[in-house]
């Protein structure tokens, strides 16, 4: 059975947004069975950074002309055909022929038998006052993954609460460890995490993107940092958690919004 912890303890019947956290055993491509549910006052300053990656790309001078036959779909012995005249056909321009030519020669090995050869090109360039043009493009590469921070501040009003707090911070330390396996060969993964927040009225919060299943990344609890206050018995007075997760996967279009 999942267990369930609450802080503040008034805040079921507080009528006030919050957030839950749920560890759910770890199953590839979304959660596995529920291990246990945190839900917790609604934090402040939560934040979304969303991410894509890309890099250049060089087409070379006559990459336009390529990639136009590659889009209509021609064959690439045609492709080939093509690049062939643009650089070696009766209307082809002769400085590029040229330059084409000494960067084959460079590329041949020639260079290791004759000092200096690897330079060619960009001498005959510079001596006739031109360059290839790289026709340098932005190619996407990937999404970014996603991570996320929350910082709770959880102070007792009383021993009772104290428990709580301690039950709650050691089953997320709990949860982001791996089992061990049989015959300690092995390693089981951690649980991943659902986060979700909430209305009011306990309704999902559909003014917040939703976050895809996360892995807990790291986790820092600082005990009294405001003071050095105690219980009886020793509990401290507050416990300053902060939590940063990562989804398990780079999003596409057809995850955002979709529920795990």
């Amino acid at each position: 059975m999942a267990r369930e912890y609450i802080y503040p303890s008034h805040l079921a019947g507080s009528n006030a947004p919050f957030m839950r956290i749920t560890a759910n055993r770890y199953k590839y491509g979304g959660s596995g069975a529920p291990q246990g549910h945190v839900t917790l006052y609604h934090p402040p300053g939560v934040s979304f950074s969303d991410g894509a990656g890309y890099g250049t790309m060089d087409m070379g001078p006559i990459g336009s002309q390529l990639m136009a036959g590659i889009q209509s779909g021609k064959s690439a012995i045609d492709i080939a055909k093509e690049a062939n005249t643009k650089i070696n056909g009766k209307d082809s321009n002769a400085d590029l022929r040229s330059m084409m030519s000494l960067k084959i020669a460079k590329d041949s090995g020639i260079g290791n038998i004759v000092p200096g050869v690897e330079n060619l090109s960009d001498m005959y360039g510079m001596s006739k006052g031109v360059a290839t043009n790289p026709n340098t493009v932005v190619a996407f590469q990937n999404m970014t993954l996603r991570s996320f921070n929350f910082i709770f501040s959880l102070v007792a009003e009383d021993p009772s609460e104290s428990q709580e707090i301690r039950k709650i911070q050691e089953f997320f330390r709990s949860e982001m460890y791996p089992e061990q396996g049989a015959g300690s060969y092995l390693l089981t993964y951690p649980s991943t995490f659902s986060i979700k927040f909430y209305t009011q009225d306990g309704r999902e919060n559909p003014y917040y993107p939703k976050i895809y299943e996360c892995n807990l990344t790291n986790l820092q609890t600082n005990f009294n940092e405001g003071a050095n206050m105690h219980f009886e018995g020793g509990a401290p007075i507050s416990v300053n958690v902060s939590l940063t997760f990562q989804e398990t996967k780079v999003l596409t279009k057809s995850d955002i919004g979709k529920e795990v």
